[in-house]
């Protein structure tokens, strides 16, 4: 035991040293580097952090996003827009806990793909694996060009599965009920894409532990059960997303695929970065898999491809060597004809984001292909040099541009870009800003006071005659008004103010409340999160007072 917490303090000091080093640039500057999907997720922490600040939980609203609010919290990446925002309740300043959890996410996941590649060969391979993982290319381009945060941070869960996986079919542990089961729900929560993805190198991975054990069927029941299990709890998030996406531009189609975005060979073997000096914005969006990563990976293919057919065996080796094959296949030009078919595939929009799964398999490869090796500490130290000649350099983010914090509060237009509009809005930027949420639009009489929250409203409102009364609020199903306690009518179509919610009030003095509720769909996703929350905690209970694992 006193051996493992040494090698865990060992793996952690060293990880935390590295993950600095790569995000070292992100601290010295003030602001953020120009990227695609940066801003938009430090707006999404902003969101859900004013949310949080009303006691609002699940967020369901962002009343500052795109000038008069929208429901971006029901469908922005769950895990990584919470935790920012969690961060900023000590951080107070949103850019920070951004970059706050761009360091988690190289730390935890490198621990991860550690403690995985410890599970079959040594500390010296484990820690050469982990090392090239932590320097993978689509990594620093995540980083500091594509600023895609969800998928960047999805690699944790990716591993967490696989080591789920390992723990119950090969150590027969309970543990592995846990670590399987909330790595499933966690992947899903932080970007469902990444689940479809990763499908590839976890069922490769799932069926060679079932068949090398000769599981029973109950074993297959059990890990069908935590599937389900994974989504039921990441249902509050799933549900909406799937049955309320209706409602936006985005979802008027159902095929999201996007043509022409293959890879060539030549990505995968050569390694070239681009630098335009005078370009104001981001720095060249060229995907690679690394010459390293390229050379590893022909390297085992020959090497562990001699093996299967000299012992006629399949060992794991065998099985991420499947799945970095079937990795590369899924990113070159002559799978197109599959993301045209499968509509499940060709939703993940862009064939080269399965390198998030692809940097995987490198890594483990190279692991394995040392174990093999005498001198594993002189392959580490060349590994080191390698990479900090080829890698280091690229460790930086371009045109730092520091922007006040309340821009990401409320935002000028819809960072998601118009397809994530509600059908019935039309472009934000035609929208006037205003200094006060609610305005008496016909009829006469005057809001006497208000108190304004991210999702709630109440007015006092003195009509001299019928009144019909503009919140500044762009309409989505669950909000609804009240006069006196009592529903009234929300309208949303009239062209004069499209989209915005308006409403009628009697003569007289009233109390208006206009809040943002649950509706079905969004119930029915909490009540199976809680119902699966529920069955998580009895399966476990019946697994071990039956001693089924």
């Amino acid at each position: 035991m006193e051996r493992v917490r040494s090698e865990i303090s060992f793996i952690l000091v060293l990880a935390s040293i590295i993950s600095v080093f790569f995000i070292f640039d992100l601290f010295i500057h003030r602001g953020q580097p120009t990227t695609f999907d940066g801003p938009t997720h430090i707006a999404n922490i902003a969101q859900i952090y004013g949310a949080l600040s009303d006691g609002e939980f699940p967020a369901r609203w962002g009343d500052g996003f795109a000038r008069y609010g929208m429901p971006i919290p029901i469908f922005a990446q769950q895990v990584t827009s919470y935790l920012g925002a969690f961060l900023t309740f000590i951080t107070h300043d949103v850019v920070l806990s951004y970059n706050l959890v761009v360091f988690m996410g190289l730390l935890l996941s490198t621990v991860l793909m550690y403690i995985f590649l410890r599970l079959y060969v040594g500390k010296i391979p484990a820690v050469t694996g982990a090392f090239l993982f932590h320097f993978a290319p689509y990594r620093i381009m995540n980083v500091y060009i594509r600023g895609a945060l969800p998928e960047f941070f999805s690699s944790i869960f990716m591993l967490g599965t696989l080591i789920g996986l390992h723990l119950l079919f090969e150590k027969k542990s309970r543990s592995g009920y846990f670590v399987l089961t909330i790595s499933l729900a966690l992947l899903l929560l932080t970007h469902p894409f990444m689940f479809v993805v990763a499908s590839i190198v976890f069922v490769l991975y799932g069926l060679f532990l079932w068949i090398k054990n000769r599981q029973k069927a109950k074993m297959s029941v059990i890990v069908i059960f935590l599937l389900i299990l994974g989504f039921g709890i990441a249902a509050y998030f799933l549900v909406p997303l799937l049955r309320e996406i209706k409602y936006f531009y985005y979802g008027q189609s159902a095929d999201h695929y996007a043509k022409g975005q293959f890879l060539t060979i030549q990505q995968f073997i050569v390694e070239q970065w681009f630098y335009f000096r005078h370009d104001v914005s981001t720095r060249y969006h060229y995907h690679l898999g690394g010459v390293i990563e390229g050379g590893v990976f022909i390297i085992s293919v020959i090497t562990f491809g001699l093996t299967l057919i000299r012992k006629k065996k399949i060992t794991v080796e065998h099985i991420f060597m499947a799945a970095g094959l079937l990795y590369i296949f899924f990113m070159l030009p002559i799978s197109e004809f599959l993301y045209e078919n499968i509509r499940l595939l060709g939703n993940i929009q862009h064939p080269w984001r399965m390198m998030s799964g692809y940097i995987l398999i490198p890594p483990i490869l190279l692991a394995f292909l040392l174990e093999r090796f005498k001198y594993q500490k002189l392959i580490l130290y060349f590994l080191i040099i390698i990479v900090a000649f080829i890698r280091f350099p690229q460790l930086y983010g371009k045109n730092y541009t520091e922007y006040p914090q309340n821009t990401y509060f409320v935002t000028d237009y819809n960072l998601h870009a118009t397809v994530m509009n509600t059908v019935w809005t039309g472009e934000v930027r035609s929208y006037p800003y205003k200094k006060q949420k609610a305005e008496i639009i016909e009829g006469k009489g005057k809001i006497v006071c208000s108190d304004v929250k991210n999702a709630e409203r109440q007015y006092l409102v003195e009509a001299q005659s019928e009144v019909r009364l503009a919140d500044y609020t762009f309409y989505f199903p669950g909000w609804r008004a009240y006069v006196d306690g009592t529903e009234v009518l929300i309208e949303f179509q009239d062209p004069e103010y499209r989209g915005v919610i308006t409403y009628k009030i009697p003569q007289g003095q009233h109390q208006v409340t206009v809040k943002f509720t649950e509706t079905k769909v969004r119930q029915l996703g909490n009540a199976v999160t809680l119902l699966s929350l529920a069955a998580f905690v009895g399966g476990y209970y019946i697994i071990r007072r039956y001693k089924i694992i």
